[in-house]
């Protein structure tokens, strides 16, 4: 059959599907509706679809008693077979990162109860590759986990409990890493330290466009929703400055210290030229 008889073939049996079925269905149907092609791909489960509605039809009886049982094409075979082989090493993969990422949860747990419906964490890497941290759907099948992305590629998620499973064999690399606990120990400094590098809110992905964006590197929304630190720039620019300054000044009065000539005191004269470094310059009178 071509792949527009099976589309419509499909359509047809679209009630004998579940409902996530149905609407990865729907999708597939639409694709073909804009693209008028299937890749090879979408193409096989399309097959696949078609198998799971027969079966359904033949266990619920709703097929005549003489129709031949319906094959379960070798595509269908191999994804069940992938499927379970990948959720064997989801149960094996669980990897222990050396530290504790509830800190992520509880960070994204309070964003959402400050009405951010999706919280997500847009960064990029040194060499520009994007570091995607989002959370996982309700109706997803990681409810309650946080998904980590490197590029294109889904890399692993964070469970509810911290713990980081890795997708397949893919692991997240120490720059990675670092990324996300520098947020989750200060994401006000992380917020403002990244979005003034990258020039967009790390929390949103909006560009920063005005004065008090650009000095805290995220708006005053995002700062309601993570939690952040808020306020007038200008005072906070002042406030860095002067900080600054001082602490210019103690480098400069450390170094001055360290470089200083030491002079012997009268208590610690042992030779004559210790005597000589403590006479007095000539025409003092000792006053």
């Amino acid at each position: 059959m071509s792949n527009a008889q099976n589309v419509m073939q499909l359509e047809s049996l679209l009630p004998y599907l579940s409902a996530s079925r149905r609407k990865f269905a729907n999708d597939l149907i639409g694709f073909w509706r804009r693209e008028r092609k299937l890749t090879r791909g979408r193409a096989d489960w399309v097959g696949i679809l078609i198998a799971e509605a027969k079966v359904y039809q033949y266990r619920e009886g709703q097929l005549p008693a003489n129709h031949p049982i319906p094959e379960v094409p070798e595509t269908m075979r191999a994804f069940e077979e992938q499927k379970a082989l990948n959720a064997k090493r989801t149960a094996e993969a669980t990897v222990d990162l050396g530290v504790d990422l509830t800190g992520l949860q509880k960070l994204f747990a309070g964003a959402r109860a400050n009405g951010k419906t999706n919280p997500k964490i847009k960064m990029a890497l040194a060499n520009g590759t994007v570091l995607e941290v989002y959370a996982a759907k309700s109706d997803s099948k990681n409810p309650g986990s946080i998904y980590v992305n490197v590029g294109p590629e889904y890399t692993g998620k964070v469970t509810p409990d911290g713990k980081f499973i890795p997708y397949a064999d893919r692991r997240l690399d120490d720059e990675a890493l670092s990324m996300i606990c520098e947020v989750v120990e200060n994401p006000t400094q992380a917020g403002r330290l990244y979005g003034r590098k990258l020039k967009w809110c790390i929390f949103c992905g909006t560009q920063l466009d005005t004065n008090e964006s650009q000095y805290y590197g995220y708006g005053p929304i995002c700062a309601e929703k993570w939690g952040l630190e808020w306020g007038n720039s200008v005072e906070r620019k002042a406030e860095d400055r002067q900080a600054t300054l001082e602490g210019v000044v103690d480098d400069v009065f450390d170094k001055m210290l360290a470089t200083a000539p030491r002079f012997p005191n009268a208590n610690q004269v042992h030779t004559p030229s210790d005597q000589l470094d403590l006479d007095l310059p000539s025409g003092s009178d000792g006053d």
